[in-house]
């Protein structure tokens, strides 16, 4: 999964602050998003950060609101708080953390894993009003030197109303342009296409939204999907307009994007579309390409699985693994398959 740090654009909204004064850590606000460049989203209405402060060397406490309906995050039927909304949120908290630590706008930086861990489930439900949330982000970092790239990771925490609500491990790899130019031509002899120039329309066979827990079809990204004595499999296949999906050009599949799949495959395969997700482990070792297909696989999944391991393939090939941990909802007795 690669996320670009560069702006093009001049940048509003609250600047970052460094560690309080005298009296204590400045309070965080939420009273206005941060600019969209700085956590590389070009919708405003898809920034979730509003304020951050530094409150040691390489910690920073995030502010961040949550919406209380979204046409994507808000599209599911387990009643929680999306798991990849926090994701998101996550994600955007640890790019506008990581400029406060002295990470450059004009790196790239390639997600290699993550690990989320929801401890406090029972407080991450669904609400007609925005969430606040405060995460501290405490950064990690091997520098090998030279014009080597730096490889680290981000350790957060999720605290709603002063209680810690969940975990987050953020496995990265921060370069220059020319660097990440240089490993996606070890892999491609040619240019990549881009997600602008795929078709927008959906897939003849994607899955009926019902079996993976949602309402639109727009958000389906699973098609072509089958049943045997091996496991389950499908193909994915977003629809490339959907915007929150893909809020900007992409040329590859965004971790996004294939975390999505494996929770739907997840769903599909267990028959509970309205599960609660737990968990969420990914693993990101290749680029998924746009133009091969890539297909997502899970073993047999007995009655009372918690951890669905769902392996994403192109060619044969291993480029992305998802371990979506599931909780059966108390009035569920089984899904629809």
């Amino acid at each position: 999964m690669r996320v670009h740090w560069t702006t093009a654009d001049p940048l509003t909204g609250p600047a970052p602050r460094g560690p309080g004064g005298a009296g204590g850590e400045q309070p965080l606000t939420y009273d206005r998003t941060v600019a969209r460049q700085m956590v590389h989203r070009a919708a405003v209405a898809e920034v979730f950060v509003t304020d951050a402060v530094r409150v040691a060397e390489k910690q920073v406490r995030v502010a961040v609101q949550l919406p209380p309906s979204h046409g994507y995050f808000g599209d599911h039927m387990s009643g929680q708080v999306d798991p990849l909304l926090l994701l998101e949120a996550a994600r955007q908290a640890g790019i506008y953390g990581g400029h406060l630590v002295g990470i450059p706008l004009t790196s790239t930086m390639l997600i290699s894993g993550s690990t989320l861990v929801l401890t406090r489930p029972d407080m991450l439900r669904a609400a007609h009003h925005p969430i606040r949330l405060v995460v501290t982000d405490t950064f990690e970092a091997r520098k090998p030197g030279g014009k080597k790239s730096r490889s680290g990771h981000v350790m957060q925490r999720f605290e709603l109303d002063g209680m810690t609500v969940g975990t987050h491990r953020l496995d990265v790899l921060v370069m220059t342009h020319e660097q990440h130019a240089a490993v996606r031509s070890i892999v491609r002899e040619e240019p990549a296409p881009t997600t602008d120039q795929m078709p927008g329309l959906a897939h003849p066979l994607a899955v009926a939204p019902v079996l993976v827990g949602r309402t639109n079809p727009a958000n389906v990204v699973l098609a072509d999907a089958a049943s045997g004595p091996d496991g389950h499999r499908a193909l994915v296949a977003p629809r490339f307009g959907n915007r929150a999906l893909f809020d900007h050009v992409y040329d590859h599949l965004p971790g996004a994007v294939l975390t999505e799949a494996a929770r739907q495959l997840a769903l599909l395969a267990a028959g509970v579309p309205d599960a609660e997700v737990l968990a969420i482990t990914a693993r990101f070792p290749r680029f998924a390409e746009l133009d091969r297909p890539t297909v997502a696989t899970t073993p047999v999944i007995g009655p009372v699985a918690t951890e669905i391991p769902v392996s994403f393939t192109q060619d044969g090939t291993e480029v992305t693994s998802v371990t979506v941990t599931v909780r059966q909802q108390p009035h569920t007795s089984g899904g629809t398959r």
